[in-house]
């Protein structure tokens, strides 16, 4: 009995680790998808701070580009490298920020990224994540 418990579980582990993907990986240049939005990583956190599903209707989907200043360049489980875009009015305390999905393998130009950089980023808005704001696809403009 407990044999047979024990392989059912780990059947249904496998098939579970089978079911799962990881994120797709950027392209070597943009992809649209409908209007391409310019905004500011303030703008962007404020909208959806204020009223996400206006903010979905305005943003989700859509290829957009979004101006801050780098936070961090991490690199995260199953997405490869993120890039933390904070807005331009962020305190040395703030936690708030635009989480930039780069990819496993992103451009060279992110190893020259430090702290408080101003930087240019294009991606697809993936909306509000478990309170985090996720953009896929990410590339550095120039």
């Amino acid at each position: 009995m407990a044999r047979a418990i024990l392989w059912s579980s780990a059947t249904f582990g496998l098939l579970v680790l089978a079911a799962c993907k990881p994120p797709d990986q950027p392209k070597a240049g943009p992809d649209p998808v409908g209007p391409q939005v310019s905004v500011k990583a303030d703008d962007l956190l404020k909208d959806y701070q204020s009223n996400a599903l206006a903010a979905d209707g305005k943003y989700k989907g859509k290829r957009i580009v979004i101006t801050g200043k780098v936070g961090s360049v991490q690199k995260a489980p199953l997405y490869g490298y993120v890039l933390q875009l904070m807005p331009f009015e962020a305190n040395e305390l703030s936690l708030t920020g635009v989480t930039c999905i780069l990819g496993h393998e992103p451009q060279p130009e992110v190893a020259q990224l430090k702290e408080g950089d101003s930087v240019k980023v294009i991606g697809t808005c993936d909306g509000q994540v478990v309170g985090q704001l996720k953009i896929a696809k990410c590339l550095l403009m120039k």
